[in-house]
């Protein structure tokens, strides 16, 4: 009778939640369901990814604290731990906005690994209209630990630290697997580059920074739990990738190895306040560090090559792209609809992205023009937007507008 009556409260509790939440979840079809364990566990996890998604949904998909009433869910030793315990939604933060959790979820199955202690795997398909619709984001393995309080969520990262080297230089701890093969004098440059750059900037005292590396970002990934993403398996090239998380001051590194600065620069530099337009901050950490394994002077030659190629990119009008329908009109409009179908300045054959550099190259002339202080004029402007962007160059760097664009290729053709 008892098994019965739970069996009737956790169909009405998926009823019900499912009416109020719109998260459409599916079970496994092969999977015992009847399971008295199972139906707990099951109702315990449903009602975190209910409420996470609501929270998410709130802040466009870009969490940056972990609301308390979530934090209920987890054990004490992942808050103590981490001020946003949950590890995988972090390192997808990472990546830009997190819309896994409102996908059609697909539940495959908990494992019990005993010691009160259970595996939870499970896979997210988007359901967001567009060419990837159907297709899956996220496949998530996570653990649960039943306690004398109750269900308690325990991250993949915990439970893989034993099978880590640890290794801490200053104010960095490394994590890394056991084939890699670490060079602590590496390191040590590392946080050389570091003290250089927060004397340059003038920033104080920064938070400890854990610093996760593998040969390949897709195996940082499954640390934590991520089996598959959809950012991962988009090329056979042994790409170096990265990123960071501010909540937990976390950064994440495929084959770039222990002495990449770039995705340290942006923690360095969340410490101030900047508007929304964000590219200029990635040309920082560009310049000062590296981007997608090379530095800025490795990149410049293909640059500066790249924009000789094509003199029809006008830096006046955008450092984007233009409207598709008047690519060959150099006067045409600005990019003020975002939604429109956009032709992107960006070499195919070469391994940068075209935004970062450019905006690389403004922080290089910055730099030359007046050190860091002149680069952290420009950063704090607090644009929004690239018009504001404009307006801030014109304001900081005294370059008009409507001579960006020869000033910038005349500045690289001369220097390099």
């Amino acid at each position: 009778m008892k098994h019965i009556l739970l069996l009737f409260s956790f169909l009405c509790y998926v009823a019900t939640s499912s009416a109020q939440i719109k998260r459409n979840i599916e079970i496994y079809p092969y999977m015992d369901t009847t399971h008295s364990q199972f139906k707990e566990i099951f109702i315990f996890w449903k009602s975190y990814m209910d409420e996470l998604n609501l929270e998410n949904l709130r802040n466009g998909a870009q969490l940056n604290k972990m609301p308390e009433s979530l934090k209920k869910y987890w054990a004490e030793s992942e808050t103590n731990a981490f001020d946003f315990p949950d590890l995988a939604y972090t390192y997808l933060r990472s990546k830009g906005s997190v819309w896994y959790t409102n996908d059609n979820e697909y539940f495959l199955g908990v494992t019990n690994r005993g010691n009160n202690l259970f595996q939870i795997k499970t896979l997210f398909n988007t359901n967001r209209e567009g060419p990837f619709k159907g297709f899956p984001s996220v496949m998530l393995t996570i653990y649960v630990r039943q306690t004398s309080s109750g269900l308690q969520l325990e991250n993949t990262f915990t439970h893989n630290m034993n099978s880590l080297i640890k290794y801490t230089a200053n104010n960095i701890t490394y994590y890394y697997p056991n084939d890699y093969a670490f060079a602590d004098s590496i390191s040590i440059i590392l946080n050389q580059r570091v003290e250089q750059f927060k004397k340059g900037f003038k920033i104080e005292n920064t938070k400890p920074i854990i610093y996760v590396l593998s040969n390949r970002l897709t195996d940082v990934s499954q640390l934590f739990g991520i089996v598959y993403n959809y950012f991962d398996y988009g090329s056979v090239a042994n790409t170096i990738q990265g990123g960071y998380t501010i909540v937990n001051n976390m950064v994440f590194i495929g084959g770039g190895g222990e002495n990449y600065l770039h995705e340290i620069l942006h923690i360095l530099l969340s410490s101030y306040e900047r508007g929304s337009y964000s590219f200029f901050e990635e040309g920082i950490a560009t310049y000062f560090g590296e981007h997608v394994g090379k530095t800025y002077n490795e990149h410049m030659p293909d640059f500066k090559s790249f924009l000789a190629q094509n003199e029809w990119i006008d830096l006046t009008q955008s450092f984007y792209g233009y409207f598709k329908n008047p690519l060959n009109n150099r006067n045409d409009t600005l990019l003020l609809n975002k939604q429109t179908n956009l032709v992107q300045f960006r070499d195919l054959d070469s391994n940068y992205n075209f935004q970062y550099m450019v905006h690389a190259a403004l922080c290089d002339i910055a730099f030359n023009y007046g050190g860091y202080e002149k680069v952290k004029g420009l950063y704090l402007c607090k644009a929004d937007n690239e018009e504001e962007f404009y307006k801030c160059i014109e304001d900081v760097l005294n370059i008009k507008r409507a001579n960006l664009n020869d000033y910038l290729r005349e500045y690289i053709h001369n220097k390099y």
